[in-house]
């Protein structure tokens, strides 16, 4: 095509007009082609430093350029000569089980060997029990009345289920799969290797059906009282459900977190997480459904920008040039955040933010007008939505980073890449239940086996679920 044009330009007779057509048509070719070159490299050049791509896609070369830890005291790794050492305590004697005196025996001289009357040397071995299942046998004796002659059979007590399946059972399956991301195969091969108790995967897949309403209250609990505090941290990821996809949101916290699923990656699923009236300030990443939070009172992830414009700062020409400028101020927000938490006063903190703001506007600005199409849309998206990468200026202790989010969805994120797609709604209620109670008691110290167990336990006695097994306190109480 581009030989045919040429052919028509440079036919007889020749003039200088259609050689300059050509020249033109030649330059933007060229350029057209340049661009298209561009965007590969790119594609080929996006890793986890300058796109929101796991560490774990980084290719053997990406790998080398990561930033090295550098260690000052240049010392190697390990203990250090001198240093003191660390043994295992040694548990207290109303905890051990089983008690064994030893003696000496004779000298090797022949002789008899007389108490000292010095306390003797302690040492303690410690072993798993042998883990067999607990079974509890109930017979149901029939009989007639004297009366009518109507059969009649004797009725389980309150608190005995009609499963066969104790509330300790319910509560193991059910962290095995969501705390330590067995499949269904692997919790019935370790129920019979470790435990002699042979279960089938259909009733693994039941017992988590049951539990799943009995965590909802407890995720209820954890919902609502993230909902209420200063500032939360919200993110979402792909969840795969049969063949086909939807997303798992958690809206998370220093000392909880709350996982839901929905079909949509829109508006419409980051209201049902955040719910009717949501006033804390919120930080997340540049996601658009989010976008009913007003700036003043939502915060960007300024890392996870600066990963954007580091794509920006690798493109050749202007282009790079001002991707350069925007990356060096953003990373100035971060340093100035730092020397606020050190101390720095106030009001210079202030001043300082303000003069770094003016500086992003303006990179933003001179960026909108001079770089090319994909970096100029980058400059002006981010342009409109300025104010939210300094909502922390107003309100100190407000973090810059999603890490709270991000770290709350990685367990997820491993999870989801070993095992398979939830194959009914009640599968995907029972990994965002299971996902908020088992990341929620992490974050508090609580012991997940323990609530899940309580809770359990108040699901098989037909009880309300309203307290864990901590004592009679709530979940978030505790």
């Amino acid at each position: 095509m581009l030989k045919h044009k040429l052919k028509q330009l440079l036919g007889e007779p020749k003039d200088l007009d259609q050689a300059k057509q050509a020249i033109e048509l030649l330059l933007d070719t060229v350029e057209a082609q340049q661009e298209q070159l561009d965007a590969l490299g790119g594609r080929r050049a996006g890793n986890s430093r300058n796109s929101s791509k796991p560490p774990s896609s980084d290719s053997p070369s990406d790998r080398k350029q990561r930033a090295k830890k550098k260690d000052s005291s240049g010392r190697k790794q390990g203990g250090q000569p001198g240093h003191e050492g660390h043994h295992r305590a040694l548990h207290p004697e109303g905890e051990v089980g089983e008690f064994h005196q030893w003696y000496p025996g004779r000298c090797l001289c022949g002789g008899e060997v007389m108490p000292s009357g010095k306390a003797p040397l302690r040492h303690q071995t410690i072993e798993l029990p042998e883990a067999r299942p607990l079974v509890t046998g109930h017979r149901l004796h029939h009989g007639c009345c004297c009366r009518c002659g109507t059969p009649q059979y004797a009725q389980l007590p309150d608190g005995v289920s009609g499963t066969p399946f104790g509330p300790r059972l319910h509560a193991c399956v059910a962290l095995l799969n969501g705390q330590f991301h067995l499949s269904d195969r692997q919790i019935r091969e370790y129920l019979q290797t470790f435990h002699e108790l042979r279960v089938s995967l259909g009733s693994i897949s039941n017992m988590q059906g049951r539990v799943t309403p009995w965590l909802w209250p407890l995720a209820q609990e954890v919902r609502d009282h993230l909902r209420k505090i200063p500032w939360a941290h919200a993110d979402e990821t792909t969840h795969w459900h049969k063949q086909g996809q939807r997303w798992m949101w958690v809206l998370a916290a220093p000392q909880a977190a709350y996982f839901q699923t929905h079909c949509s990656r829109g508006k419409l699923a980051a209201e049902n997480l955040l719910g009717e009236g949501f006033q804390a300030l919120l930080v997340t990443d540049r996601h658009g459904a989010y976008k009913a939070v007003p700036a003043g009172r939502r915060q960007f992830c300024i890392p996870h920008v600066i990963r954007n414009f580091k794509k920006m700062e690798q493109r050749r020409g202007i282009d790079g040039h001002m991707g350069k400028k925007i990356v060096k101020s953003l990373q100035l927000l971060i340093r100035i955040d730092h020397r606020r938490q050190q101390g720095l006063a106030e009001s210079h903190f202030r001043r300082r933010c303000r003069k770094v703001q003016g500086q992003l506007v303006r990179h933003l600005q001179q960026g909108a007008e001079v770089c090319r199409e994909k970096s100029r849309n980058q400059c002006e998206k981010l342009l409109q939505d300025v104010g939210c990468l300094f909502t922390f200026v107003r309100h100190p202790g407000l973090p810059l980073t999603n890490n709270e989010a991000e770290r709350a969805i990685r367990p997820y994120v491993v999870w989801r890449k070993t095992s398979f797609a939830t194959q009914s709604a009640r599968g995907d209620r029972f990994r965002a239940h299971i996902l908020t109670v088992v990341e929620t008691c992490r974050r508090q110290g609580l012991s997940a086996l323990r609530v899940l167990r309580g809770t359990c336990w108040q699901g098989l006695a037909g009880q309300p679920i309203t307290t864990s097994a901590l004592a009679g306190k709530t979940l978030m109480a505790a």
